[in-house]
C-alpha cells in the first residue's frame, strides 16, 4: 500500500526511460539549434553579407563626419557603405563606396547625392537620389556628384549677425523698460481705462439710436429719407454716365478726324516738297533767264553801231569795185552797171 502511494507522488518524468530521456533532450537541442540557425540565416540575408557589389566615387571638399562605417542611402533604404576614404593630387577627397547589386538599378544617369545635414553633428550618411527609370543605369565606377552641406563655421558665421541684432534688442527693449517710471507707467493705464470706458459709452449711446451716427443707423425715417436721396442720385449718375460714355465717342470721333487729318497732311508735305522744289528751280531759271536778257540787251545796245560799221564797209568795197572795173582791161570786159535805178526817187548806190 505503501509503495503505490510513493509511485503515485513520483513524477512522471521519473517513470519515462533513460532512452526516451535522451532521445525528448536531443529534440529539445535540435530544435534550439533549428532556431539559431534560422536567425544566423535571417542576419545574412538582412546584411548582404553574399551580395554582389557595386563600386562607385564621389569628391568633396570637406569630408567631416564621412568614414568607412557611413552609410549609403536610396529612397530611404540603407543600399551600401563606404569603403575608403583619400586625397586626390588636387587636394580633394576622394571617397569610394559600393552599393549592393540588387540596388543598383534605383542608381540612373541623373542621379546624383548628398551628405545628409546631421553630418555637423557627427551622424552622417550619404543620401543618393533615385533616378528616372527611364535613362539607363549608372555603370560601376562612375562619379556621382554629392553636395556638401554647410560646416558648423558657416553657420556660426551668419548667426553672429543675428545674435548680436537680438543682443541690441534686448539691451533697447531693457533700456526702454527701465526708463518707464511706474508711477507714469500706472497714469497711462489709469487713462487707457478711462479711454475704454468712454467707447464704450459711445458704443452704448450709437446702438441707442442717440447721436447723429446712432440716427444713421437706427432711425428708420432718416434711413427712408437717404434711400430717396440715394433714388434719386441714381437718374443724375446714369445721365452722368451717359454723357460721359457720349464724350468718350465724341473723344474716338475726334481722334479719328485728327488721324485722317494727319494722314492729309503727310500727303500734303509730299507734295509740297517737290513743288518746293520746283520752285527754287524756277527761281535759278529766271535769275539766268534775267542775266541773259541783260546780255542780249547789252548787244543789241551795241547792233546799230555794228549796221553802221557794215554799211561803210559795204560802201568802200562797192566804190572799189567800181574803180576796178573802170580799169583796163576789166573795163572792157564788164559791162558798165545800168544807170537805172530799180527804186523811184532812191540813189544809184543805195
Amino acid at each position: 500500500m505503501a509503495d503505490n502511494n510513493n509511485q503515485k507522488k513520483m513524477h512522471y518524468i521519473h517513470r519515462i526511460s533513460s532512452v526516451v530521456q535522451e532521445r525528448i533532450a536531443g529534440i529539445f537541442i535540435l530544435i534550439a539549434l533549428l532556431v539559431i540557425a534560422g536567425l544566423i540565416l535571417i542576419q545574412i540575408q538582412s546584411s548582404h553579407l553574399f551580395d554582389d557589389r557595386i563600386y562607385y566615387d564621389s569628391y568633396l571638399k570637406n569630408a567631416q563626419g564621412v568614414s568607412t562605417e557611413t552609410l549609403i542611402n536610396v529612397s530611404g533604404i540603407e543600399v551600401g557603405r563606404v569603403v575608403s576614404i583619400d586625397i586626390t593630387s588636387d587636394n580633394r577627397i576622394h571617397v569610394k563606396f559600393f552599393v549592393y547589386e540588387g540596388f543598383q538599378r534605383l542608381l540612373r544617369s541623373d542621379s546624383t547625392g548628398e551628405l545628409s545635414k546631421l553630418s555637423v553633428i557627427g551622424n552622417t550618411a550619404i543620401i543618393i537620389r533615385a533616378g528616372s527609370h527611364q535613362l539607363p543605369i549608372l555603370e560601376a565606377n562612375s562619379t556621382i556628384a554629392i553636395e556638401e552641406p554647410v560646416t558648423i563655421d558657416v553657420l556660426i558665421g551668419k548667426l553672429t549677425p543675428v545674435i548680436t541684432s537680438l543682443n541690441e534688442i534686448v539691451l533697447n527693449v531693457s533700456a526702454l523698460i527701465a526708463a518707464v517710471e511706474p508711477a507714469q507707467l500706472r497714469n497711462a493705464t489709469e487713462d487707457l481705462a478711462l479711454l475704454m470706458n468712454n467707447l464704450r459709452q459711445i458704443s452704448d449711446q450709437v446702438a441707442g439710436g442717440k447721436g447723429l451716427v446712432g440716427k444713421i443707423l437706427y432711425d428708420e425715417a432718416l434711413e427712408q429719407e437717404i434711400t430717396l436721396a440715394i433714388q434719386g442720385v441714381n437718374p443724375i449718375v446714369k445721365d452722368v454716365a451717359k454723357t460721359v460714355r457720349q464724350a468718350k465717342k465724341d473723344m474716338q470721333l475726334v481722334e479719328k478726324i485728327l488721324l485722317e487729318t494727319e494722314k492729309r497732311v503727310q500727303e500734303i508735305a509730299l507734295v509740297i516738297e517737290p513743288a518746293a522744289d520746283i520752285a527754287d528751280k524756277s527761281s535759278r531759271i529766271a535769275s539766268e533767264l534775267q542775266y541773259t536778257t541783260q546780255q542780249v540787251n547789252r548787244e543789241i545796245g551795241q547792233l546799230p553801231e555794228m549796221v553802221d560799221k557794215m554799211q561803210r564797209l559795204l560802201d568802200s568795197t562797192n566804190r572799189t569795185i567800181n574803180a576796178t572795173q573802170q580799169i583796163w582791161p576789166l573795163s572792157t570786159v564788164i559791162a558798165p552797171a545800168s544807170k537805172a535805178t530799180v527804186i523811184r526817187d532812191q540813189p544809184l548806190d543805195d
